[in-house]
């Protein structure tokens, strides 16, 4: 069991609902790198699906990267431990986004 100080708590109880909806949403994202660039985010979301709800899949243009928000932390843990994972016959990373991520 971890305890926080009471100062502590009253600070998360104050953070901007905001804050707290971007902290949530960065436990359901992961990150998909050496991503063909060609490939699109419907076809990510066919794949990524296996492991539960996915909420939404951003895949910049000309770039071999995507993020996936699934709709529950739980379904981005199994996901990262089924690894390796192949999207489109291509061996691809899959790591839990980092906060700053976009």
């Amino acid at each position: 069991m971890h305890l926080i100080s009471e100062e502590v708590a009253k600070l998360i109880f104050k953070l901007p609902l905001k804050v707290k909806m971007q902290n949530r949403e960065n436990l359901r994202k992961i990150w998909v790198g050496d991503v063909e660039i060609k490939s699109s985010e419907q076809k990510l979301r066919q794949y990524f699906s296996q492991w539960g709800s996915v909420e939404k899949v951003v895949k910049p243009p000309n770039h071999n990267y995507a993020f996936v928000i699934f709709s529950s932390k739980e379904s981005v843990e199994e996901c990262i431990g089924a690894k390796p994972h192949k999207v489109g016959g291509r061996l691809v990373q899959v790591e839990l986004a980092r906060q700053g991520w976009t």
